[in-house]
């Protein structure tokens, strides 16, 4: 957190303002509003910005803060700030750094980011220093349980092929390794998409794959997939997209199909 607010006194972070300024040629705009990402606007003027420090100085007993420069906002809250204690002395430090991880995760997807979780994490932060101060000790149990799973090579003249999906808000990726009975690889393949469901996601994946089995004439194949059966008995909802994925992969022609969990 020091060093980021280093580098953000020092005028050294890379938003648009600051890539352009040394030679990079793109369109700026901020990720929570219509206007040009400079250093000053991502930290104290966006709206999120604006709302996190006047939340957190609220709590800090600051009734104003200026929204001009860290140095100002840095001098003020050390002035200013009710509450003591070294945490809520190097709060606007943490604030600085929750707003930098948030943009930085939405930045790659072009999607806006917003206050709440910016606050959450640093109200978590508060009360976990809080019950610190009271003596508090938190114990969390955490039950981990192991499982083995082994890969075994098919039968002779037979390919296996291990497929699976990943999916998330609609979001998926998809690929799968085909390895021979000798253990060796033959090919593999990965993809990018959109799905309604992680089940449609591994029928997806699954077709694609066979396709590119039915077009390399290869035969004798065997799938091997984690969850795929325990998916479709537990998503009635996708159902019938379900079912319509199995037909396009009747479809397909391959005459020896293993399924296996």
């Amino acid at each position: 957190m020091s060093f980021l607010t280093w580098r953000l006194l020092q005028g050294w972070l890379p938003v648009d303002e600051v890539l352009k300024r040394n030679g990079v040629s793109m369109t700026s705009k901020c990720m929570c509003c219509e206007q040009l990402e400079t250093l000053e606007h991502v930290f104290f003027t966006n709206p999120v910005a604006v709302r996190i420090w006047a939340h957190f100085a609220e709590i800090s007993g600051i009734k104003h803060l200026p929204f001009t420069s860290v140095q100002q906002i840095l001098g003020v809250w050390s002035l200013s700030v009710k509450v003591q204690g070294h945490i809520m002395q190097v709060l606007p430090l943490i604030i600085l750094w929750g707003i930098m991880e948030d943009r930085n995760k939405a930045k790659p997807i072009k999607a806006p980011y917003t206050i709440h979780s910016i606050n959450a994490r640093i109200t978590a932060l508060l009360a976990a220093n809080a019950m610190a101060n009271m003596q508090v000790n938190v114990k969390q149990e955490v039950h981990l349980k192991a499982h083995l799973y082994s890969w075994n090579k098919p039968q002779h003249n037979t390919l296996n092929l291990n497929v699976d999906a990943s999916y998330k808000r609609g979001k998926t990726g998809y690929g799968g390794i085909n390895r021979d009975h000798n253990g060796d690889l033959i090919y593999a393949i990965g993809r990018q998409g959109t799905n309604d469901s992680p089940l449609t996601a591994k029928l997806d994946a699954l077709l694609l794959w066979l396709q590119v089995c039915q077009g390399k004439r290869w035969h004798g194949i065997q799938v091997k997939t984690d969850s795929l059966m325990q998916d479709f008995t537990s998503e009635a909802d996708t159902m019938d997209r379900g079912m319509r994925r199995l037909v396009a992969l009747e479809k397909s022609g391959m005459q020896i199909m293993k399924l296996k969990n």
